[in-house]
């Protein structure tokens, strides 16, 4: 992993900026004042655009018909048919060839700008850099041959920079295409260095796929906690290190961590920073499902879950509160 990287993206997307914790009570009100409406407004000129490029469908078939029944007359039956069909697809394409508005992207940026405006967050619909490779590299997403990133949320809070990012991985193969991983990666900069690196995932399999993120293959840590053991397991390259890192106190913050948030987490420690994979390939809710109103408040809930694996990640686990950076012994 190149630690060095991510934190310097880390720090400038910040742009200094410190947030404060959004609470569901602050974003319900932010989204039925200002969001919803909108999104109501969004919607309209969503159908609008989606009437007329029903129309051209309309107008391209009118002519094939009426030139074709022409040409039938002039021509003969089959070539009159075949100069009907092109000029009605030549038709279609040059009326659809204005541009269109992508409203999966227009209602994401309308639900997550407000929000991070009011919570003090930085936020960029494109990513200006999503490194998952680190995140594949410790085996906390499997190897992926084609990615997507939408949604980067920068800032600092109680200390802590953090950036987080939508991120979409898929695995080609001659067959088909699949999702390989469907969630949000993390990065939050510690006040401490590590000498070696942690890694706490729900199993080894895609670990055993990949040792680059390690300066050292990594053993398995065992670990006198029955219910931490069935959630997770723990690799590292320093076991002193990494016990000193799982005190109890923390095994039993994760534990809540995950069940506050209600999904799958993977961590890895390495360098000044903490990575943490969210997995929400179980979400039922997608947030630019079009499919839904726009102003359905399940989209508020979907949203607030990337909200929450920051400030509940930096809460729960309490990142912050050491005061001066450390390098462990």
């Amino acid at each position: 992993m190149n630690d060095g990287k991510e934190t310097r993206t880390a720090r400038a997307a910040t742009a200094q900026q410190s947030a404060f914790r959004l609470t569901p009570e602050i974003a319900g009100t932010i989204f039925n004042g200002g969001i919803a409406p909108r999104l109501v407004e969004l919607k309209k000129k969503y159908l609008a655009q989606k009437r007329l490029f029903d129309l051209t469908w309309v107008v391209s078939i009118a002519i094939t018909l009426v030139v074709g029944g022409m040409l039938m007359v002039l021509i003969d039956v089959l070539n009159g048919i075949l100069l009907a069909l092109l000029i009605g697809a030549g038709t279609h394409w040059s009326l659809g060839r204005r541009p269109r508005r992508d409203f999966r992207l227009s209602l994401r940026q309308e639900i997550f700008k407000p929000l991070c405006d009011a919570a003090g967050i930085s936020y960029s619909l494109a990513p200006m850099r999503s490194n998952a490779k680190s995140f594949a590299d410790f085996g906390l997403v499997s190897g992926f041959d084609a990615s997507r990133f939408e949604n980067q949320l920068a800032g600092t809070y109680k200390g802590i920079v953090f950036l987080q990012t939508d991120a979409c991985l898929l695995k080609k193969n001659e067959e088909n295409t699949t999702i390989a991983f469907k969630g949000v990666l993390t990065v939050f900069e510690l006040k401490k260095n590590f000498r070696g690196q942690t890694v706490i995932v729900k199993d080894s399999k895609h670990l055993e796929q990949v040792i680059e993120g390690f300066q050292q293959r990594p053993e398995r840590i065992g670990i006198d906690n029955w219910a931490f053991e069935q959630r997770f397991e723990v690799y590292a390259s320093d076991e002193p290190e990494a016990r000193t890192i799982l005190s109890p106190v923390f095994m039993g913050q994760l534990l809540g961590l995950e069940q506050n948030l209600g999904f799958s987490i993977q961590l890895a420690f390495a360098g000044s920073s903490m990575l943490m994979a969210l997995d929400l390939t179980e979400d039922a809710i997608e947030i630019a499902d079009l499919e839904l109103p726009f102003a359905d408040p399940r989209r508020l809930k979907a949203a607030m879950i990337r909200f929450e694996s920051i400030f509940e990640t930096i809460d729960v686990l309490q990142l912050g509160i050491q005061a001066k950076p450390k390098t462990w012994p």
